[in-house]
């Protein structure tokens, strides 16, 4: 019988010491988190009017992300507080830690201990920030992780719901995870498009598994769908949407769409695929070795292969083309970081339906020569999570080089000057040092945007006329140039050497 010595439990440790060391970090940055651009724009537009006011307009002007909308007035901006705007982010990436435990809590509460179902979750996590595309902006900038990070969470929630209705017995707790279900379609759907339409796939794939299976649906699944398609309409039919459409460069081009999408498909596949291939090995020897013939008995993960594959391949084609074709352009890091969450996801979810299938011809009986292939295996991914440009080590040389503590110290400073000086239009001081885990435009040269966002709507915001940089923005340094600063700092502080 085939028995890895990653099934035991040296190696699930390992990657659970591992996992929290690579997140820790990004917690860790929340300290010295501050709000940037649209935040501005937000609190403004908020504070001049209503929640229905504001939702009209949006509506009728710009977007039907009505969820986004009303979600969007918890900005800490509004009362002031920029303390809150770090625990905002804080609890941002909590929950998606929770979200995480609960979907492989479902998923995995009748295989795996809570200790097991803890380690592969927070592995999961590890990987989704090694290498999500825009960590600044997935989730330090409120603007955005409320709209995309906030539909992720709420997406893990859903199906973790689905997995765990079928084992829950009792009235009152299935009806109150039906309820749920629906809130959290309503919330989906009206966050961003392209987790409406993330949703609507996997429910369509979900039902279209269970006819094939039973020659039947469930009718709470069905509902499920119809609400998602019928909120879809009102998200899409906005007339906000066309209205900002008409403003973009060349948007509506139905053959640069279709061949964009094809192409930022391939290089998904190149930019993401070698790590997701090594997250597959390590899946493989360490916890679907445990199933019996390595199948896990839920319904949707009976679905066939083919199915799951056009799925797979099918929603992130999807994603591209609708914004190439809303655009005109590629997809931005904000979109990029929807796109990977379904790549990791769903690339777990189709490796799973193959091992439902194949598992038993997957591996040989005997486990001559395995042990050293899994150790080799998890070299190889710490030297991924460990290597100098991952986002992870980006975040450890933001902190410990002082990056993170100096663009905060010098932001609360900026804040002091703007509340207390009479100014009208206002110098401001440009930050010395911009850390890429917490700049939300480090993927643009520093000519293309002003630092941090100083415009009309950041004076404003302060009762200001205007404002002003008395300098340029820095440049946003690589890694490399980073570990060279702080081995000059320590020669000075240790050897009195001088530049």
């Amino acid at each position: 019988m085939y028995r890895p010595f990653l099934a035991s439990t040296f190696l699930p440790n390992f990657f659970l010491v591992l996992a929290l060391l690579a997140i820790l970090p990004f917690l860790l940055l929340n300290l010295y988190n501050h709000p940037a651009m649209d935040d501005y724009v937000l609190a403004n537009r908020d504070l001049s009017a209503g929640f229905f006011e504001t939702q009209a307009e949006s509506y009728l002007h710009w977007s039907g992300r009505y969820f986004a909308t009303a979600v969007s007035r918890l900005n800490p901006l509004l009362q002031g507080n920029f303390a809150a705007y770090k625990l905002y982010s804080f609890s941002a990436l909590l929950l998606l830690i929770t979200a995480t435990l609960f979907f492989f809590h479902s998923l995995f509460g009748q295989l795996f201990s809570i200790k097991k179902i803890v380690s592969f979750s927070l592995f999961v996590i590890t990987v989704y920030l090694l290498q999500l595309p825009d960590i600044a902006q997935g989730l330090y900038w409120f603007s955005s992780y409320m709209i995309y990070l906030g539909a992720i969470i709420y997406t893990l929630v859903f199906f973790g719901i689905l997995l765990k209705l079928p084992h829950v017995r009792k009235k009152g707790a299935r009806t109150f995870l039906q309820v749920a279900g629906f809130v959290l379609v309503i919330a989906i759907v009206g966050s961003n498009e392209l987790s409406m339409i993330v949703l609507n796939a996997t429910l369509l794939l979900i039902l279209i598994t269970e006819w094939q299976l039973y020659k039947k649906l469930l009718h709470y699944q069905v509902c499920l769908f119809l609400l998602s398609l019928l909120l879809g309409l009102v998200v899409v039919l906005a007339p906000g949407n066309y209205e900002r459409m008409s403003s973009q460069a060349s948007p509506g081009n139905v053959l640069f769409s279709f061949a964009g999408a094809g192409a930022m498909l391939v290089l998904n596949f190149m930019n993401w695929g070698f790590t997701m291939l090594l997250v597959s090995l390590i899946y493989i020897l360490i916890w679907a070795a445990k199933f019996n013939n390595y199948s896990i008995r839920s319904d949707i993960f009976k679905a066939s292969v083919p199915l799951s594959v056009a799925w797979y391949l099918g929603t992130i084609f999807i994603l591209h083309f609708v914004f190439i074709y809303s655009t005109g352009q590629r997809a931005g890091s904000r979109v990029e970081n929807v796109v990977y969450f379904l790549f990791v996801f769903g690339w777990l979810y189709l490796l799973q339906v193959g091992l439902n299938k194949y598992g038993q011809k997957l591996l040989p009986a005997s486990n001559t020569g395995l042990n050293s292939f899994a150790f080799s295996l998890t070299i190889m991914f710490a030297i991924l999570v460990l290597s100098l440009e991952s986002n992870i080590t980006t975040a450890y040389l933001d902190l410990f080089s002082g990056k993170a503590a100096r663009f905060d110290q010098e932001l609360k400073a900026r804040y002091q000057f703007l509340r207390t000086s009479n100014c009208s239009t206002c110098p401001i001081t440009p930050v010395t040092t911009l850390p890429k885990s917490l700049y939300i435009f480090s993927e643009l040269r520093t000519d293309e945007v002003v630092e941090m966002g100083v415009n009309k709507e950041f004076a404003t915001y302060w009762g200001k006329s205007n404002t002003y940089l008395t300098g340029p923005t820095p440049e946003v340094k690589d890694n490399f140039a980073t570990l060279k600063d702080v081995g000059r700092r320590i020669q000075r502080q240790l050897f009195g050497m001088q530049e």
